[in-house]
């Protein structure tokens, strides 16, 4: 089930949201196993951090991205995306050109208004023969900030993802753009989705489900080279725009980087957003969030909708994931150089926050990228939306 280039003409980058853990469990290795019992695993075996996107797609499809989005201007008429502008920073003397959502604060009050498409999607795992979904996660995610605006989120009562905004670009809102919105429109739900994943086989085991310890929680893992192709072969089998942001809500589904070995099983990715372009239609460019609602208890610091904070907060401020910035270290010890908002904090103590029950993720903002000195044009001039930092990037 590993992911053939032919299959379709990848050009996409996924940002991701990584947990990485090694446990050493049994599995089952074809088909005969079906219904097998379900490994154990400790929770304190999971462990947060941050993957480059350099490890998951090559230099190769990183150029024709951005080759691709600079070929199809964001006033192409033939093929729609939702609301863009562009702006750059400059350090050391270069310049980082970037594409956010919305409009450009700095010509004045506008509402931007992006139009989302829901997908709850039900995993089934034949070897195991487990179904993970809950109904109850669309009604979730509506009720919380990610889409009311009846919410106090940071002295903004309105969208995390506008709020976001409104921070990040005090300086304008505060003066020439008090009215200055990115909203996400409520989403259009669809009937769900379901995943029949296909049996493991004495080959390769790609999906299998485990039971954290000591608590009632199962998780499905699958291999990301299977995961991703699939996702993209929705987008365009359910013919979503071009100019939606279509999001597939799934229930406690990680990722594993590559594939599974049931001996060093190394996982979990738990959202990403990507961009890709069919190999039929090279004008048309695809961008989508894959984000999972887990059980609180598994992973320090994520419950309901803290998966879909940092994605959506992603999207917005890299909607193609090609917007670059100077070299950073990121937590986990690894190299960046471009601006996805949440890798930084993901984990971090203190970055995981509430807003009326609902569970969050901070994020830094473009002057922390830009290693703008303080007072930054945010908020209090602030390198994060919480303010809790107080240097920009390090450069590695």
């Amino acid at each position: 089930m590993s992911f053939k280039e032919s299959w379709l003409l990848r050009i996409g980058v996924v940002m991701t949201l990584v947990l990485v853990a090694t446990v050493g469990i049994f599995a089952p290795t074809s088909a005969s196993a079906a219904q097998s019992s379900i490994p154990t695993v400790d929770a304190s075996q999971l462990s947060q951090i941050s993957m480059p996107v350099s490890k998951l797609h090559t230099m190769a499809q990183m150029l024709n991205l951005t080759k691709a989005t600079q070929a199809q201007t964001l006033a192409n008429a033939q093929v729609k995306e939702p609301p863009m502008f562009n702006g750059s920073f400059t350090f050391n003397g270069q310049v980082f050109p970037y594409t956010m959502v919305g409009s450009d604060p700095a010509l004045g009050s506008k509402t931007s208004h992006v139009k989302t498409i829901l997908i709850p999607v039900s995993t089934h795992f034949p070897d195991q023969n487990v179904t993970l979904f809950n109904k109850g996660d669309a009604d979730t995610m509506i009720d919380s900030p990610i889409f009311s605006q009846k919410h106090d989120v940071v002295g903004d009562k309105t969208q995390f993802t506008d709020a976001l905004q409104r921070n990040q670009f005090h300086n304008f809102v505060s003066t020439v753009s008090p009215n200055y919105h990115v909203l996400l429109n409520q989403p259009n739900v669809r009937h769900t989705l379901k995943l029949n994943l296909p049996f493991n086989t004495s080959n390769e085991v790609a999906d299998m489900v485990i039971q954290v310890r000591n608590t009632n929680i199962q998780i499905g893992v699958v291999d990301i080279n299977f995961f991703t192709p699939w996702i993209e072969n929705q987008v365009l089998a359910m013919h979503l725009p071009t100019d939606t942001l279509p999001v597939f809500q799934f229930h406690d589904i990680v990722l594993n980087i590559g594939s599974i070995d049931p001996k060093n099983l190394q996982c979990c990715v738990l959202g990403f957003h990507d961009t890709f372009t069919p190999a039929t239609r090279t004008n048309e460019v695809h961008t989508f969030i894959y984000e999972s609602i887990v059980t609180p208890g598994v992973f320090k610091g994520v419950a309901d909708v803290s998966v879909m904070s940092h994605e959506a907060a992603e999207w917005v401020n890299d909607p193609f994931g090609n917007n670059p910035t100077p070299n950073w270290l990121n937590a986990g010890g690894g190299c960046q150089n471009n601006l996805e908002t949440g890798d930084f904090l993901e984990g971090m103590p203190g970055a995981s926050f509430t807003v009326d029950g609902f569970t969050f993720q901070d994020e830094t903002n473009l002057y922390w990228f830009a290693r703008t000195a303080k007072p930054t044009p945010a908020t209090a001039g602030n390198y994060d939306f919480l303010g809790t930092l107080m240097a920009p990037s390090t450069a590695c």
